[in-house]
């Protein structure tokens, strides 16, 4: 029985995995607001209701996207200052440099903070108003 409950759980984290990945190359090609849940759950191929029983609404989608794209470069961060353990001042400088680098060539970073198109700027509270969950999470990773 636990087999299978790992292989379900399993499954689970690829179906959301590859919806947050539509759901990031949705926000990058048009913007937060142009973003449906049909679009999303019609480029992974289920049902719009599966994808609203899986994520919630499209504030869930959002801020899940934010929250991914957030570890993401945190756990690059901290390896930036674990590649300079003896070294605290070089490990920040790194780990600085690499998050300017990231927010220059990500598109999904460009698009959450000045808007894919047009200024749409609607992630956007979700690191300025809201920074709460994104906060939280790079004190707790760089502490």
């Amino acid at each position: 029985m636990t087999e299978s409950r790992g292989f379900y759980a399993q499954m689970r984290n690829v179906l959301r995995e590859r919806l947050l990945d539509a759901a990031a190359d949705l926000i990058c090609a048009d913007g937060w607001s142009a973003v449906t849940m049909g679009a999303v759950a019609d480029r992974v191929g289920i049902s719009r209701q599966s994808l609203y029983k899986e994520i919630g609404s499209k504030a869930a989608l959002g801020e899940a996207v934010v929250s991914r794209e957030t570890d993401r470069v945190l756990t690059a961060v901290v390896g930036q200052l674990r590649a300079h353990g003896s070294d605290p001042v070089a490990g920040i400088a790194a780990a600085v440099g690499y998050v300017l680098r990231a927010g220059a060539g990500n598109p999904l970073i460009k698009a959450i903070l000045v808007g894919a198109h047009g200024g749409d700027a609607d992630l956007l509270p979700l690191l300025a108003a809201r920074p709460e969950p994104v906060l939280a999470r790079a004190i707790a990773v760089v502490g």
